[in-house]
């Protein structure tokens, strides 16, 4: 199991110094089509967020910097809900209990689809390897950018990666 306390991001158990983990993909590859359910047992399928980009946040409830990291990345999607992005969590636990036990349906907002990866097979078809990671997916849904462990999500790198994928989507 990959510790949210491992590598640079994480290393002292505290958010990460603005800007570090960001990676902006040279050469974006589609990012894995998957289905996973929400918590009323609903199966999410990437493809009903087509033309959208999309933030797709890998966090689970045993992992410490995904803990302190969710209520920053909840109200970043707040501030970003009617620029025209997608918001996707995915729980990494084994059950919804655990997963609420951080993250309750009253807590998530109506912009942001959670969603249960309870065997954690996505993660590997992205690339993680540590929590909580965060990707930008483009219109097309191509892995335009990387976050790494905790964010800053006002930094100017965050920010410009999404106004630049905002403004190359497709009408």
């Amino acid at each position: 199991m990959r510790s949210g306390s491992e590598g640079p991001s994480g290393a002292s158990g505290g958010p990460a110094k603005p800007g570090i983990g960001y990676t902006n993909i040279a050469h974006p590859r589609p990012a894995p089509k998957f289905e996973l359910p929400n918590s009323q047992g609903k199966i999410f399928k990437l493809k009903e967020l087509q033309g959208k980009p999309v933030i797709v946040h890998f966090w689970a409830s045993w992992c410490p910097p995904c803990i302190e990291e969710i209520p920053a990345w909840l109200e970043f999607t707040t501030r970003w809900k009617d620029k025209g992005l997608g918001f996707v969590a995915v729980s990494l636990d084994q059950n919804w209990a655990d997963a609420h036990k951080i993250l309750p349906d009253t807590r998530v907002p109506a912009h942001v689809i959670s969603v249960l990866d309870a065997e954690s097979t996505l993660p590997d078809g992205f690339g993680t390897y540590q929590y909580p990671e965060t990707y930008l997916l483009d219109s097309q849904h191509k892995i335009v950018s990387k976050w790494v462990g905790p964010q800053d999500w006002e930094h100017p790198s965050i920010l410009a990666a999404l106004t630049q994928a905002l403004s190359q989507r497709k009408p």
